[in-house]
């Protein structure tokens, strides 16, 4: 997010993320949850729904209607994301961002993109009809799908793939497997139907699924945007405590942490509140998050060790230090995190030497 400029989530399931873990290309769908999530179905604690009086998360709404702010910039990128109810878009399309190529500004063919002011229902519209090269401004190629992107001499086998994964998911009953499975059945699109998909129960469609990843850690999920309303939101003001943001409801406005025309600190603030209120007081199955640094500092900072690095990335991606022991999905971006600390200014010198002074210190 910091690197590239971004707040909203990018939708980044691509063909490697699909053969992992199945799915669509690109669909529509990943609004809802990329990599086995399902952002609508991660609730609150029974003793933070006893604090808020019965119910931290926000509520779901099945015709809330938003469109992020942010995308991927890269040749082909899909669009922003957006969610709808299922009234307006029945399934979830998905992007083929291998074609058709769209005109530049001032060629034979171009037509103008959307306006940030564009209603949304013109949108809709132009995404159900399998419309392209109108999303964003300066879009070089793609354009909305609801079929199979092979040729059609692998459509059948692209059918059947979807079939298996269905099938295989139908019997297990297991928390994890059972949200991959609604994902799956979610996508309502022909990667995932034949005769698995008649069978299943009908697809939802996308509505009420509008709770993506927004500001620096990707705030997510209902309960998340619940404690912004609940400690700094509307809900705060109006229930009389102190609020930072009186007048923003995060509950009906999740997009508001990357609103043009709102706080410019939000997207900032609200990664900071995840950190200090899930990460930082962490403490589960023997594995505190307060105590990780310093034993850390005490190991020698070995590069190697990997337990704290992934058990930073479970709790903030994953919501616990050991995914998939949670349910929510395998650690996801493990391997760049672990980059990052080994080629960072831990591997240049200064803070390896600072932790050597402070353990000398303590000796």
């Amino acid at each position: 997010t910091i690197q590239y400029n971004a707040c909203d989530e990018n939708n980044w399931s691509d063909g490697a993320v699909v053969r992992k873990h199945g799915g669509s290309t690109y669909s529509a769908a990943s609004a809802c949850g990329q990599v086995h999530q399902s952002y609508q179905d991660y609730t609150c604690s029974a003793e933070e729904d006893a604090l808020a009086g019965g119910q931290m998360a926000c509520p779901v709404d099945p015709d809330m209607e938003l469109r992020a702010e942010t995308q991927a910039g890269w040749y082909g990128a899909p669009p922003r994301l957006f969610c709808a109810p299922k009234s307006k878009v029945p399934n979830a399309p998905r992007w083929n961002h291998a074609g058709p190529w769209c005109p530049p500004p001032g060629g034979w063919g171009h037509t103008p993109p959307f306006g940030d002011d564009a209603p949304l229902d013109d949108y809709l519209a132009y995404v159900r009809g399998g419309g392209s090269c109108k999303d964003d401004t300066g879009i070089k190629v793609g354009g909305w799908t609801l079929g199979c992107l092979q040729s059609r001499p692998r459509r059948l086998p692209c059918l059947r793939a979807g079939q298996r994964q269905l099938q295989g998911l139908r019997g297990d009953q297991g928390r994890g497997l059972d949200v991959q499975r609604r994902w799956l059945q979610r996508e309502g699109v022909p990667r995932l139907a034949g005769a698995a998909l008649r069978q299943a129960q009908r697809p939802h469609g996308r509505r009420g699924f509008c709770w993506w990843g927004r500001g620096v850690i990707q705030t997510t999920s209902t309960c998340n945007y619940g404690k912004l309303n609940y400690y700094m939101g509307k809900r705060a003001a109006d229930e009389g405590r102190a609020a930072a943001f009186p007048h923003i409801d995060f509950c009906k406005d999740p997009g508001s942490i990357c609103a043009p025309d709102g706080p410019r600190e939000l997207k900032w603030v609200a990664g900071f509140f995840y950190w200090l209120n899930a990460v930082q007081p962490y403490a589960s199955g023997g594995w505190t998050y307060l105590t990780k640094p310093k034993e850390r500092v005490d190991g020698g900072m070995n590069l190697a060790d990997r337990g704290f690095i992934n058990g930073a990335s479970g709790m903030v991606n994953r919501g616990c230090h050991n995914p998939p022991a949670c349910n929510t999905g395998d650690l996801h971006g493990g391997g760049g995190a672990r980059a990052e600390l080994q080629e960072g200014p831990l591997r240049d010198g200064p803070a390896r030497r600072l932790a050597r002074g402070l353990r000398a210190a303590r000796r």
